[in-house]
């Protein structure tokens, strides 16, 4: 079994056993992370299967005429990587979750006026407010946030 599997497996292991989560059969040489958005702990990753990485400007170019109700992450566009396509056909905007927080984090260093009531750290802050407005919303056309276990992944 490779790496990337094993980690997923860890991480998720009551979804699996439940049967919430199957791994594509014969696709291990694909696997590259999971994404996550409301309501989906765990959306597996495919290279050429069900992700396609685009650089941010091509993602958002090509996303409207692909699903017109697809949304941006206001302020995040450095983090879009490309587009994921769900189960049910619809394809959505997909960004990098860590380079995501990271902005965040960054943003809440210049100015700590908006750190939860409470926090002094601006990562810890960031983390939450990930949680709380960004995979804690929901509208449709939700993007999804990617957890990339292989870190090599291309723009085209």
């Amino acid at each position: 079994m490779n790496s990337i599997k094993e980690e997923i497996i860890e991480q998720f292991q009551e979804e699996f056993d439940n049967g919430e989560i199957a791994f594509l059969p014969g696709q291990d040489d694909k696997l590259i992370g999971y994404a996550e958005m409301f309501g989906k702990d765990c959306i597996l990753l495919y290279k050429d299967i069900n992700v396609t990485f685009l650089y941010p400007e091509k993602a958002i170019e090509e996303i409207h005429a692909i699903n017109p109700q697809a949304r941006t992450h206001d302020g995040s566009d450095s983090s879009i990587i490309g587009h994921l396509k769900l189960e049910d056909g619809s394809t959505i905007l997909l960004y990098d979750k860590e380079a995501l927080i990271e902005g965040i984090k960054q943003d809440y260093m210049k100015d700590d006026s908006g750190l939860f009531e409470g926090e002094e750290d601006c990562e810890t802050s960031a983390v939450e407010w990930y949680y709380v407005n960004s995979l804690g919303s929901y509208m449709d056309g939700i993007p999804a946030f990617a957890v990339m276990c292989d870190s090599v992944y291309i723009h085209h």
